[in-house]
């Protein structure tokens, strides 16, 4: 029992086990609980004493025998924690921490989170099924921020081949509007250039017409003069 009780005292890093916080507490307490057994087996067996701690006399009957190893276990289990707490630096640590609770009555009265051995294994457990859910979620983030990363550097560069773009068109559509201005300079010099050719032409018949009424009239002045003097 010393063994067990030494081995279950071990040390755990990051942890504080309980060992003289609350002792006399516990002691008060145990020594009520012999006291309450002794009575019992007294008032069955006739009033015989309870034995004292560490006491190796004999008791008469089963129950009496019991509670003498048990009593004896305990105290064993006692002297192994006294010693692997006075051992252990952090078990002279007041407050915070985890304290791990010992299975006897009366566990630590003040300071620190108290938990028992089977209470820090289930929370062992679900912390490492906690990491093993949490490590796929995880990766499937880091996943995430890598495309969300692809993907706001593609729109950066679609961005500037859009701003590219952009300007490329403006300066085309202000080619354009140089080269049409100076086409439709172009064609308003010709459009003037055909009125005036127009003008001249028009004039240039009205003078043929003229010019050939005149030749008709003196034709005839020629061939008939008496009519020509008539007329």
């Amino acid at each position: 029992m010393v063994t067990h009780s030494a081995v279950d005292a071990a040390p755990v890093a990051g942890v504080i086990r309980e060992a003289k916080r609350g002792q006399d507490a516990d002691d008060g307490e145990e020594e009520e609980d012999w006291q309450k057994v002794a009575e019992q087996y007294g008032e069955r067996k006739g009033g015989a004493a309870a034995a004292a701690a560490g006491d190796d006399e004999e008791v008469k009957g089963a129950l009496g025998q019991q509670a003498l190893r048990a009593k004896k276990r305990q105290e064993a289990a006692k002297r192994a924690q006294e010693e692997a707490a006075s051992s252990s630096p952090a078990a002279a640590a007041e407050g915070g921490g985890i304290v791990i609770q010992s299975k006897r009555k009366g566990a630590a009265r003040e300071g620190g989170l108290v938990m028992g051995d089977s209470e820090l294994s289930t929370l062992r457990e679900q912390l490492q099924l906690l990491t093993k859910a949490s490590n796929p979620l995880g990766k499937f983030l880091e996943v995430i921020h890598d495309d969300i990363d692809s993907m706001l550097r593609e729109l950066d560069m679609w961005r500037g081949e859009a701003r590219t773009q952009q300007f490329a068109a403006e300066d085309a559509h202000r080619l354009t509007e140089e080269q049409l201005q100076e086409t439709q300079a172009q064609l308003q010099n010709l459009e003037d250039a055909i009125n005036d050719q127009l003008l001249k032409t028009n004039n240039i018949r009205r003078n043929i017409l003229a010019n050939d009424r005149a030749i008709q009239g003196m034709m005839r002045m020629v061939i008939n003069p008496e009519v020509a003097s008539r007329q």
